[in-house]
């Protein structure tokens, strides 16, 4: 099925769920049956769910664990039909050809963030897994794999290759930092970063970098032009065209402007995390120590070794 055809298809009546299962409601490790599919007997099936970065994070899971058992993988997008913010946007990725499945079974379900060597132990061809993966130790593995997968499909548009070519001007001195602001800023579980964090990684980074060149990515670039004047060589890059449930945006672009930076600030966003994390030649990674407000969930593994927590 295609990835246009599949976009169309979706609608809030089609292909609901006759059982769906949060994440929250299930326990650690459980198999749940579900109605079976005889082609899926010998395949892992992929529910993907969020945005773009949490759907990279579960195809990367799912992606190595279909290689390690040497069978295919499907994913699964009937709950974006429970969702009215996002939809399917893997297909912007030139290397996802997977088949789309309205259908699961055997559950395999996450439950927490940190890695659970356990849980991967368990899936066997035949499962669907449910979660969101929120490590690279699923994955690491497979991380050449993935950088060469995770391309743009579509030419980029006039403004990211103005910006690309300043991004490759500025070489080694180039840095992307990430705002995330629209839904956090009413959110208490996520929060909004402070600009202090933003100025100490900044200054972090200008005492190894001379007259580092700073690119903006934010989901409110009006906001950056007028509050992020950071006393250094600075473009606010991002071309705000996010994916909603009614339109498919170009985060493909964004990310490939920023894993294209020698040098990244996070913001506690997955989406961010991507950017920093597919670079092949990464210079300094500077992610917050708090990736939460919520005490709830346990961040430990979300963050590699090796990058800097401010």
């Amino acid at each position: 099925m295609s990835f246009e055809r599949i976009r169309k298809a979706l609608t809030p009546q089609a292909f609901k769920s006759e059982n769906p299962l949060t994440i929250k409601d299930a326990p650690v490790k459980n198999t749940v049956p579900v109605k079976k599919s005889s082609y899926l007997d010998n395949a892992i099936v992929c529910c993907l769910q969020g945005g773009m970065g949490n759907q990279m994070f579960q195809y990367a899971m799912a992606k190595r664990i279909a290689i390690k058992l040497n069978v295919p993988l499907y994913l699964n997008i009937n709950r974006f039909n429970l969702c009215n913010m996002r939809q399917y946007s893997l297909g912007l990725w030139d290397g996802v050809n997977e088949e789309i499945t309205m259908e699961e079974q055997n559950r395999i379900i996450e439950n927490g963030l940190p890695f659970n060597q356990r849980v991967v132990n368990s899936i066997k061809p035949g499962n669907t897994i449910i979660g969101y993966w929120q490590t690279e130790k699923y994955f690491k593995e497979i991380k050449p794999i993935l950088q060469e997968i995770f391309v743009p499909k579509k030419e980029l548009t006039q403004k990211g290759k103005d910006t690309f070519a300043k991004i490759k001007e500025a070489g080694d001195r180039s840095v992307f930092l990430t705002i995330r602001r629209t839904d956090y800023v009413t959110n208490d579980f996520h929060g909004v970063l402070s600009r202090k964090y933003y100025d100490n990684a900044l200054a972090l980074i200008a005492k190894e970098v001379k007259d580092p060149v700073v690119f903006i990515f934010s989901d409110e670039p009006e906001w950056c032009e007028e509050h992020m004047q950071l006393g250094y060589e600075s473009y606010v890059a991002g071309n705000y065209d996010m994916t909603t449930k009614t339109h498919l945006g170009r985060e493909d672009e964004e990310l490939h402007l920023m894993i294209n930076c020698k040098h990244a600030i996070l913001a506690n966003s997955s989406y961010s995390w991507w950017g920093a994390w597919l670079n092949p030649d990464p210079g300094i990674r500077i992610a917050p120590v708090r990736w939460f407000n919520s005490e709830k969930e346990d961040p430990r593994d979300i963050v590699p070794e090796g990058w800097i927590r401010l």
